[in-house]
């Protein structure tokens, strides 16, 4: 037999279990009662409201406690309602935004409704309006709202790193890398994708119609020199021997690819680009004669410039006012 001291009473009592903590029925059912005695707490961190047996507990969480910053989640709650950027909130507490979205989420505030107004500066704007007409496509949720999505391969990892440092504010997840398996980019590519904006929104309303690109004069007519070096970097290019370029339509029908073509002449002030179909892919493109080249390279050179894989779409442009050639 064994000797224990009873944890409700004190008093000692034999037994044959060493494990044994209470004398009598009585004690253990007291026991019980005290563990239901539970302390209302406030943590030290988000500021919420809990229970807890321990009355010198600080943290309502696991989380909490390994993440002690200082800041209160109903001062996360108050700047957001009071129309302030999810994004910029968690700069100013220096946290996560993923920790902004589930402060958010707990109180009741949709993020997504939050970001879908979030406002977009003249550069991301022309970036998703151009990219529209090249590479990037957007696609529609249920709810009506579009999200932009973006995709390269190895030789372009740089450009999209590009593209993604200037839409990083409308991303939640960075760039992936991925094998492919059609061949478009090869044995891999990156991707990214927004999320859902009423700018990107209201951009790929005028230029979707049933889920297909449909380009018009409208659309043309809004886009800038920041527009037109994204679409010339993912759809364009330039032959070094005789100056001469070539913008791929494969998007759009015959029609609208010479409405691109008439469209060219006259916001460049010279002749047509000749249109060509290919019949390997059963699609169109545009041959950009020399002077059109020229004017376009002139304009676009200083973005095209900045982004180090695709400065060889205007190499030949710098060499020629250089003097080079």
């Amino acid at each position: 037999m064994l000797t224990n001291l009873c944890k409700i009473c004190n008093n000692k009592f034999e037994t044959n279990l060493s494990f044994t903590k209470y004398c009598s029925d009585d004690c253990r059912k007291q026991a019980r009662i005290l563990e239901n005695n539970r302390y209302t707490l406030t943590c030290n961190r988000c500021g919420c409201s809990f229970q807890s047996y321990a009355k010198r507990q600080k943290y309502c969480s696991v989380t909490c406690g390994a993440m002690r910053h200082d800041y209160n989640k109903n001062d996360i709650l108050r700047l957001v309602s009071e129309g302030e950027d999810p994004i910029d909130v968690a700069k100013l507490f220096i946290i996560p935004v993923s920790t902004v979205r589930a402060i958010l989420q707990h109180g009741g505030v949709s993020f997504t409704s939050v970001t879908y107004n979030r406002h977009m500066n003249q550069v991301q704007e022309s970036l998703i309006r151009g990219g529209l007409l090249g590479d990037t496509h957007a696609s529609r949720v249920p709810s009506g709202k579009y999200r932009a999505h973006f995709v390269h391969g190895p030789l372009q990892y740089q450009y999209l790193d590009w593209k993604y440092s200037l839409l990083i504010d409308f991303v939640n997840t960075p760039p992936k890398t991925a094998l492919t398996c059609d061949g478009a980019f090869g044995t891999e590519s990156r991707t990214f994708s927004t999320v859902t904006n009423a700018t990107i929104t209201n951009i790929a309303s005028q230029l979707y119609s049933d889920n297909i690109k449909r380009i018009s004069i409208n659309y043309l007519n809004l886009l800038d020199s920041f527009s037109i070096a994204v679409w010339f970097m993912d759809d364009g290019s330039l032959s070094r021997s005789r100056y001469k370029g070539n913008l791929s339509t494969h998007n759009f029908t015959e029609s609208e690819s010479q409405l691109i073509a008439s469209w060219l002449a006259v916001r460049y002030e010279t002749g047509e680009p000749h249109l060509v179909f290919d019949y390997r892919c059963q699609k169109y493109s545009l041959h950009v004669h020399a002077e059109l080249a020229y004017k376009i390279a002139a304009e676009i050179n200083p973005i095209v410039f900045t982004v180090p894989c695709m400065a060889y779409k205007t190499e030949w442009y710098r060499s020629k006012i250089n003097g080079c050639c």
